[in-house]
This record gives C-alpha cells, sequence and structure tokens, in this order.
C-alpha cells in the first residue's frame, strides 16, 4: 500500500529532493501519524484517494473476464478536464487516468510557478511518465499558453524574474519555459518602505479621502504570509479582514490593486533571503546565452547601491531549501 522505509530512502532526486537523513526523520513521523490515525479512526485526503483507486482497480479487474465488454467503454465519463493540476499529487492523477476513456481526452491544464499547496511538488514531466504507465507508452502532447489575459507586462517581468531564480537555485523543482507574455504595458511593482503603519496607511490613503490612492473595498486585497500575520494586522489600517487573504485564500482572485503586506518580514526564511546574492549579473548572461527561455531579470536594471548593501551568503541547497517553498 505505502512505500517501505528502503523505497523512499531510494527515491531518485527528482522525485523527491529531501537528502536521506530528512527522509529517515519524516518517515518516523509518518509511521506515528498512522498509529495515530487508526487508534482513532480517522482518516485523510490521501486514504480517500487509495481507496478510490482501489475501487477503480477492482472494476478494471472484474472486467477482464468479461470478453463483451471492455472495462473503458463503460466508464462514465467521456472526457476529464482539469484545471489548476499543479496542485493535485501524483496519487490524485493517477486516479484520473484511471477514470479516462481515451488519454486523448484528458486535458490537464496548470502552471508548475503557481503551486501552492503544501506536499505537493508537480512537475509536467511527471504526468508523462504517469501517462506513459497508464495508457502503454503513450505520451501527451505539451501545450503553453504564452499569453496572460489577467495582468499587465510590468506585473509579468517582475514574475518572469522571481520564476528565474528558482530555475537558478532549484532547477529541478518545475518545468522550465519561456515565460508569460502581456497584452498590454503597466507599472511596476512599487516597493514601500516605511518605518511605522501610521506612514503605510498616510501613503495609501492621502492626506484626503477624495485623493486617496486606494480606497479598499471588492477590488483591493491585503496578501499576507500566513493566517497569523492576517490576525495581527493592525486596526489603523482600517480595513475589513475579508479583504485580507492569505495567498491560498487569494490564489484564483482577480483584484485591481494588491498589496502584500510584510511578506518577507513573516517568512521563516528570515534573512536567508541574501543567498540571492548568489545570482550574479554573469549568472544572468550565461543563463540567457545558454538557455533564452526567460526575459525577467535581463531586463532588469541592476541597482550597485543596493547590490552593496546585501550581504553576501553562500547558497547551500539543503539548508536553504525553505526558500523554494
Amino acid at each position: 500500500r505505502f512505500l517501505s522505509l528502503d523505497d523512499y530512502l531510494g527515491l531518485p532526486r527528482k522525485q523527491s529532493r529531501i537528502d536521506e537523513t530528512s527522509r529517515r526523520a519524516i518517515y518516523s513521523l509518518y509511521e506515528k501519524y498512522e498509529i495515530f490515525k487508526k487508534k482513532r479512526n480517522y482518516f485523510d485526503e490521501m486514504d480517500f484517494v487509495y481507496n478510490l483507486a482501489g475501487r477503480v482497480a477492482l472494476f478494471h479487474k472484474s472486467m477482464m473476464g468479461n470478453e463483451s465488454q471492455d472495462s473503458q467503454g463503460i466508464l462514465p465519463f467521456d472526457a476529464l478536464f482539469v484545471d489548476e493540476v499543479q496542485d493535485f499529487t501524483q496519487a490524485e492523477l493517477y486516479l484520473l487516468t484511471k477514470l479516462s476513456k481515451d488519454p486523448n481526452n484528458l486535458m490537464l491544464a496548470g502552471d508548475t510557478a503557481q503551486s501552492i499547496v503544501v506536499g505537493v511538488s508537480f512537475r509536467f514531466t511527471d504526468v508523462r511518465q504517469i501517462f506513459y504507465q497508464s495508457f502503454g507508452g503513450c505520451e501527451p502532447q505539451l501545450l503553453q499558453l504564452t499569453h496572460n489575459y489577467r495582468s499587465h507586462a510590468g506585473i509579468l517581468r517582475l514574475a518572469a524574474c522571481v520564476v528565474e531564480l528558482l530555475y537558478f537555485f532549484f532547477g529541478d523543482s518545475l518545468d522550465k519555459l519561456p515565460p508569460d507574455l502581456g497584452l498590454f504595458e503597466g507599472p511596476k511593482p512599487v516597493i514601500m518602505e516605511v518605518t511605522s503603519t501610521e506612514d503605510l496607511v498616510l501613503m495609501l490613503d492621502g492626506s484626503k479621502r477624495e485623493t486617496s490612492r486606494i480606497e479598499f473595498g471588492a477590488h483591493q486585497v491585503v496578501i499576507v504570509r500566513n493566517e497569523e500575520a492576517k490576525q495581527a494586522l493592525p486596526d489603523e489600517f482600517g480595513v475589513d479582514k475579508d479583504w485580507v487573504m492569505t495567498v491560498q485564500q487569494s490564489k484564483g482572485l482577480e483584484f485591481d490593486d494588491v498589496l502584500l503586506y510584510n511578506f518577507f518580514t513573516d517568512s521563516d526564511a528570515g534573512d536567508l533571503w541574501r543567498a540571492v546574492s548568489n545570482y550574479t549579473k554573469k549568472d544572468v548572461e550565461d543563463y540567457h546565452a545558454n538557455d533564452g527561455l526567460s526575459t525577467g531579470v535581463q531586463s532588469y536594471t541592476w541597482d550597485e547601491i543596493v547590490d552593496s548593501k546585501t550581504r553576501y551568503l553562500e547558497f547551500n541547497r539543503e539548508d536553504h531549501k525553505v526558500l523554494e517553498a
């Protein structure tokens, strides 16, 4: 049913990027978790998926001896269309393939750079392997939607910078694809450095309500790192807590104005962000010379003053995995 410790330790790097010591600790916690569930008759989402997969397998097995009816021929779904596929586990994707009559009618859409579910590390290369195993060597066709209809080019270029850093530091964590293209230009996102909440409110509201830059409501949102940060948002903001969301809560929604509040301050990474200073101008040039996929950092105007203020921190993948999250 589940991987043994030896099987788990033997997973290749592309399937599990956790080192052996951490895997042993995780497996020990997993065993205690399973005992905890069994004693209390609890089940979780993966138990549910496993149960469904078992039922589907029994169904296929029962139909093998029925020469008059192919099991695929009586499945209830002619076609499956799955969105936000980057948030699915491999077990869930495997189950979907078993419910599909025809691999040509199974459509999966997603973006590995937008994976926000804890514990899920999705890549379309993994989907290729699942298809290969489930459909007798069939390989799915991968099509990229290059035009982004939600955000303007100013935001997309910043996003390309972030994704490019992920390619450099955690290259096997996501599919390497060309950046999204905006249909229209727009301003770069603004970084506001303030010493107090009152200063930030003044910058957002202006001195008079009629000249306010942002009046928070249904078209505006404040995004924070976690629930703790949400509850700690100062009352001085005067923002309805309904318009304060975590990343998970805001996924898929659209707003005219977005404020990321203390996003780095509330991060578990602390000052490990300094490891980004390992990505030098030379690395940018080499990256684009060898790949040419992204245009994010390459078009960025380097600020020598900012460079000089950033204390160098040697990057170590195992020590800095929190930056990937």
